[in-house]
């Protein structure tokens, strides 16, 4: 994969049922969107094979036509949630259902003594994301601009001190960029003190498959 990044998060794959999984080299986790096309069409996780214990997790505040991908994974003896969310510039929902989701999401996984490291990523659009910072203490690690002169590609993490982040051009035609998460030194500390198995990098994009 691009960079040697063990996760990537796609927003917009465009994939249908008529792509099946075997087209694809990489373990892959989709959420295909149905009965609609253009915009972002579905979100879809790849994640490296020796990445252990990965599964999707369905929450019980499924919502019709909101866009979240949930994945479970356990990386250096550390149990992380990384989600992957497309907010279309035109949703068929309410945006107030989506703060709900998220709040009943994240209220589960805060619930779990595991302490668990979280990861949300995505095209937001124009979503108001500022709830994910104020009530849940979340960080929006993305300083630069994503697309044009706006940030609409964002990453919210619960540990801010253990990444670091670049943006750079996509390979696909798009107007959006990629951002790239990687393992700060705070991290590779974390890492060190409990595991010597791989470190964990990241990227996320805006792009068509």
């Amino acid at each position: 994969m691009h960079s040697n990044i063990d996760i990537a998060l796609i927003t917009e794959t465009w994939f249908t049922t008529k792509q099946c999984d075997s087209a694809v080299t990489l373990n892959d986790f989709r959420f295909d969107r149905k009965g609609r096309t253009g915009g972002g069409v579905c979100k879809c996780i790849y994640v490296r094979s020796n990445i252990s214990d990965c599964k999707v997790v369905e929450f019980n505040s499924a919502v019709p036509d909101i866009e979240i991908l949930w994945l479970q994974c356990t990386i250096s003896n550390h149990l992380f949630y990384v989600a992957c969310c497309y907010h279309p510039p035109k949703p068929k929902y309410d945006p107030a259902a989506l703060v709900n989701k998220f709040n009943a999401d994240l209220q589960f996984i805060i619930d779990i003594q595991t302490c668990p490291l979280i990861v949300i990523a995505g095209d937001f659009n124009s979503f108001d994301t500022t709830f994910l910072e104020t009530d849940f203490g979340l960080t929006q690690i993305v300083t630069e601009p994503t697309h044009g002169f706006n940030t609409l590609d964002k990453v919210f993490v619960n540990r801010p001190d253990i990444y670091v982040t670049n943006v750079i051009g996509s390979l696909l035609k798009t107007k959006h960029r990629a951002v790239v998460i990687r393992p700060s030194h705070d991290y590779m500390c974390l890492r060190h003190s409990s595991s010597k198995r791989k470190k964990l990098s990241c990227l996320t994009c805006d792009s068509i498959i």
